[in-house]
């Protein structure tokens, strides 16, 4: 393949699509997260994460990426619109707090660590899905705050995963956080809340394209 092609397959609409895609979850927003709080349509962030009609745009890729940085992860335009340049990144934490002056040096160690182990887990582990929990929807197994990661599972294996804890990736796009049951048809999965007075503690006969059952978590034992 010569280098021209090599590059416009790279700008395509579809390498487009699986590099925002890629940006969306590890900034652990959903689509809905984008439309309620930044007003992204839902229908134009699914056509761009599906390379439809053209795909993302540069002026719809620059406020994507605004959004992102306000969620840590850094990223350049030229790498999301045409694969070129360093790879995404999440800022570090420790950067971020340092602009905080009410921040203790203890939770600045401890968060270091965190960041140090999932460095480690992620190159041990090359499908590695690492998500940080910002709800109350899996209490009280889980915590708001904790970082949890695992490995992901494409082909789906329900021995390995009903029951578990999972972060999981729908047909639909989306990156949740929940206990995997048996849905009511075949390669079907019912999503459950551990908190069954959330929100929509159930999401009924959902399609996967992936299963991450958690095997890492930590939680800061500092409050600042």
């Amino acid at each position: 393949m010569s280098n021209t092609q090599a590059e416009h397959d790279l700008a395509s609409p579809s390498a487009r699509a699986k590099r925002l895609k890629r940006l969306r979850q590890l900034a652990n927003l959903s689509r809905q997260d984008l439309e309620k709080n930044y007003g992204i349509k839902y229908p134009t962030l699914k056509s761009w994460e599906l390379g439809n009609y053209g795909g993302l745009t540069r002026k719809g890729a620059a406020k994507l990426l605004s959004i992102f940085a306000q969620h840590h992860v850094e990223c350049h335009l030229e790498w999301l619109l045409y694969g070129k340049g360093a790879e995404p990144s999440l800022i570090s934490s420790i950067t971020v707090l340092e602009h905080d002056a009410a921040c203790s040096s203890e939770a600045e160690k401890e968060l270091q660590w965190i960041q140090q182990e999932l460095q480690c887990f992620r190159q041990h582990y090359q499908h590695s899905m690492v998500m940080h929990v910002n709800d109350d929807n899996m209490t009280p197994y889980f915590t708001q705050g904790e970082y949890i990661a695992g490995v992901k599972y494409y082909d789906v294996v329900a021995e390995q995963i009903l029951g578990r804890a999972c972060i999981v990736e729908t047909v639909d796009g989306e990156t949740l956080f929940r206990v995997v049951q048996k849905g009511q048809s075949k390669n079907k999965y019912n999503l459950v809340h551990y908190n069954l007075a959330s929100i929509n503690p159930v999401l009924y006969n959902q399609e996967l394209i992936s299963v991450t059952p958690i095997i890492w978590r930590r939680q800061l034992a500092m409050t600042f």
